[in-house]
């Protein structure tokens, strides 16, 4: 059942006679006379102020200080660049004014434009009731300020405790594994901004990715997310920008991109840049499972002893922190015990050293054969994430040796 927005409800008593709910900038007569009926129908009795052309940044200010809508639809198509000006100057404003973009055909590069300049919502020709009345409860949410609830999709984030460990590797070969299980919807998310390596590693290229998720957060849906993602092996892919420059600096918080994932997708994997700073902090806090991957070298275990001792400064749970120690080999380095020993935890997973089929893997940008030794230990730590029992060596058949074995256990002389 659809609830009637608070702020569409006609106990508003804080807005002027004069005051819009929304304001449908729009010169095509076609699509005013189509969507302004749609729009009305869920208004619920609020006003909507027609203007049939495009406005200058003067009268367009002057209609937002008349008005103070709450939102303005503008059309897009009869006139690109002016409209995307429009948006742009629209997004300028102060308060928690919404823009959303009318478009007439679904145009993944034009939507993303309109994103980058500022629209938080999206209304596609035909316009369908129910479509409308979706993007009018996002918008109600929006303005009301709420804060999302928590979902229920797993999100495992996966750290290096130190660079070069191979957590990108552990991070898309684990939902390459989850995805096999059965799950539909896997999410692997580069959300190393500046030295992200998902996209080399896994032979993938976008023109579009994190940063264009993040620079609009909060107009992202469905259909946007789908133009944003690329795909591996059945895995929906967040790529890092290949040119660091388009990194957004200033953006501390990844908490509403991760929740918005969270209702997509079943599972999703985090592959992080590093353990400190705010941003791996958010990260660290908002996932179900960290997997904090070092290995047996003793600069490696190191730096892993002061990744514990942030975390633990920080109150991030212990519970959910597993140490994986990738590349073992119990010739070179500390072995297992000792390195439990030194961080005072046992450790969760130990991947061993399996460089052909790594590299094999690395140079084709295929998941690691499940049939090799560092594949068949990450099989065995996608199941742990996901809650499962590990799979229980086959039985072998009895050889004539064991057989010989038996009748002489059983025998009595």
């Amino acid at each position: 059942m659809y609830l009637q927005p608070e702020w569409m409800t006609s106990g508003t008593t804080h807005r002027s006679e004069k005051s819009a709910a929304g304001i449908l900038l729009c010169p095509d007569p076609a699509v005013s006379k189509e969507l302004e009926p749609v729009l009305r129908n869920h208004l619920h009795g609020l006003s909507l102020l027609q203007v049939g052309t495009y406005p200058n940044r003067k009268s367009l200010q002057e209609l937002i200080e008349k008005h103070s809508p709450l939102a303005v639809f503008v059309c897009v198509d009869s006139d690109r660049e002016t409209a995307l000006r429009i948006i742009a100057a629209l997004a300028e404003e102060e308060g928690q004014l919404q823009i959303v973009a009318i478009l007439k055909q679904n145009d993944p590069d034009l939507l993303l434009s309109c994103l980058r300049h500022g629209a938080t919502e999206f209304l596609l020709r035909p316009f369908d009731n129910e479509e409308v009345k979706n993007v009018l409860g996002r918008l109600s949410h929006l303005v009301s300020g709420a804060t999302p609830g928590k979902s229920g999709a797993k999100l495992c984030c996966v750290m290096p405790a130190k660079g070069a460990c191979g957590a990108s590797t552990i991070a898309a070969n684990l939902a390459y594994h989850c995805r096999q299980t059965g799950l539909s919807k896997v999410l692997l998310a580069d959300l190393d901004p500046l030295t992200g390596t998902i996209g080399f590693q896994l032979k993938l290229e976008s023109q579009y990715g994190v940063v264009d998720a993040l620079s609009r957060v909060d107009g992202l849906d469905e259909g946007v997310w789908r133009s944003l993602v690329a795909h591996w092996h059945g895995v929906d892919v967040l790529l890092s920008p290949s040119d660091p420059m388009l990194t957004l600096r200033d953006q501390q918080d990844p908490t509403h991109l991760l929740h918005f994932a969270r209702q997509l997708y079943e599972m999703i994997f985090v592959d992080c840049g590093g353990v400190y700073g705010a941003w791996e902090l958010a990260i660290a806090r908002a996932a179900s499972t960290i997997l904090l991957v070092t290995t047996n070298e003793v600069p490696a275990l190191q730096a892993t002893q002061k990744a514990l001792a942030y975390f633990d400064s920080k109150q991030v749970e212990r519970e959910k922190l597993h140490v994986v120690v990738n590349r073992y080999s119990p010739l070179t380095g500390l072995r297992q015990e000792a390195i439990a020993k030194a961080l005072y935890m046992d450790i969760t997973h130990v991947i061993p050293s399996d460089y052909e089929a790594v590299m094999k893997s690395l140079m084709e940008g295929k998941p690691i054969s499940s049939h090799s030794e560092a594949g068949k230990a990450l099989v065995s730590v996608s199941r742990h994430v996901l809650g499962k029992a590990p799979n229980k060596p086959a039985k072998k058949s009895p050889g004539w040796a064991d057989l010989v074995a038996a009748i002489f256990s059983r025998a009595t002389f």
